[in-house]
């Protein structure tokens, strides 16, 4: 009876211990909850790691499906246990490159698309992996992957691997006129937060450096797809320009070339910066002829260093810009201005 008591006493001082630090701390509460819930991926993820060190796809499916299950039970709709769930089927699903690969996921990824049906990658995933299988079924799943996010280019590139493979190919010019029409739309990515919240098409931003390398970010919408527009950009306060950057977060593909910069205080032109008088380097971009072509999905910044160019004094930049998005095939249907 002792032993008994002595075990009642230990295991309620043990819950006492743990659960009245909880009650009290609200920040407690909110640290041991993300423990909790952020924990099964973690898990999963070493899991999945020896998997697919042997390639073995059907067991990672196994594995996706499992913590799917666990993310199902815990909660109805989008929660917590989402983005770990996203992110170990995302670090199996790009090493995935056999048809017999791809397959294996399926199953989990029609759940998973089923499960969240306004998940773009979802969908986006679920259209390559029956790709090779069933290319006639791909277009529902790139169909609500446009309807998402009209301005990625993914959901495109399947479309049009579709179209090639059943012969369809009057469609393929009506994919490439969608997407060098597509304007609306940006995705958040369930990791990392952006600059701009989001990656599309929506913002971009100039940093403006004046004295002791104080720089003020202003931001504005667009960029838009067309040839030399102008942007204005008002500073929060008069300025003695030294260096700018343009930071974009667009989706790769992007054709960007920097015409001009006119510099205007108390609304008279001061200046212009011509495209000859300065260098654009880009973080991770490359350099063509027409322009400097964006190739990361999360952001991109443009600095532009003047050659021969003096500090001056503005309260407004008009920046030039043409943008414009690189075809996505060898056809004559999706070639640009067509």
């Amino acid at each position: 009876m002792k032993t008994l008591f002595k075990i009642l006493l230990g295991s309620g001082l043990a819950v006492a211990f743990v659960s009245i630090p909880l009650l009290v701390s609200g920040s407690l509460r909110d640290k041991t909850f993300r423990v909790v819930t952020e924990l099964p991926a973690v898990i999963y993820y070493f899991r999945l790691r020896g998997s697919m060190v042997n390639r073995n796809f059907p067991l990672a499916a196994q594995y996706l499906t499992q913590q799917l299950n666990l993310v199902e039970g815990f909660a109805r709709g989008r929660n917590t246990m989402i983005p770990g769930l996203l992110a170990n089927t995302k670090f199996v699903f790009n090493q995935a490159i056999f048809s017999d690969e791809f397959s294996a996921l399926q199953a989990y990824l029609k759940r998973l698309s089923s499960y969240q049906n306004d998940l773009f990658l979802a969908h986006v995933w679920l259209a390559e992996a029956i790709l090779a299988t069933e290319p006639a079924k791909v277009y529902e799943h790139t169909d609500a992957a446009r309807r998402l996010i009209p301005t990625d280019e993914r959901p495109y590139r399947l479309a049009i691997e579709a179209a090639l493979k059943t012969k369809n190919t009057q469609r393929i010019g009506m994919f490439c006129k969608q997407y060098q029409d597509a304007k609306l739309g940006a995705y958040h990515f369930y990791e990392h937060n952006t600059l701009f919240s989001g990656s599309g098409l929506q913002r971009f931003g100039l940093e403006v450096t004046g004295k002791e390398g104080k720089s003020q970010l202003i931001t504005h919408s667009g960029p838009v797809i067309g040839k030399g527009i102008p942007y204005q950009f008002h500073l929060n306060a008069p300025t003695p320009v030294h260096s700018l950057r343009v930071h974009f977060a667009s989706p790769p593909g992007l054709l960007i070339k920097i015409n001009s910069v006119d510099f205007y205080f108390a609304g008279v032109w001061k200046t212009k910066l011509s495209r000859d008088q300065y260098v654009i380097s880009s973080r991770n971009g490359f350099q063509t002829e027409d322009g400097i072509v964006i190739t990361s999905r999360k952001s991109e910044t443009l600095a532009i260093y003047p050659k021969d160019f003096p500090p001056v004094e503005a309260d407004q930049l008009n920046v030039s810009l043409t943008v414009s998005r690189l075809d996505l095939l060898d056809h004559p249907a999706c070639k640009r201005g067509n």
